[in-house]
């Protein structure tokens, strides 16, 4: 798998279950490539990971309060 295919991968070129990830070459040509126990392991745990600080990210956003809000004194 080249650099700039690893970096443009979405969740949803990834299958899990069925331990593929879906490459698409062009609009008509999407290459498909078995991954390992580790690696479905590894996507796992940085999903995560991740949603993890997506819901940290909106409880600060929400925390703030809008300047237009506050009294000016």
């Amino acid at each position: 798998m080249r650099l700039g295919e690893m970096l443009a991968l979405k969740w949803t070129d990834l299958d899990l279950t069925k331990k593929t990830i879906r490459i698409p070459k062009t609009k008509k040509s999407i290459r498909t490539i078995m991954i390992d126990d580790g690696l479905v392991a590894l996507f796992k745990a940085h999903k995560r990971e991740q949603m993890v600080l997506e819901m940290k990210q909106r409880l600060v956003e929400s925390s703030i309060i809008p300047t237009f809000l506050c009294p000016t004194y």
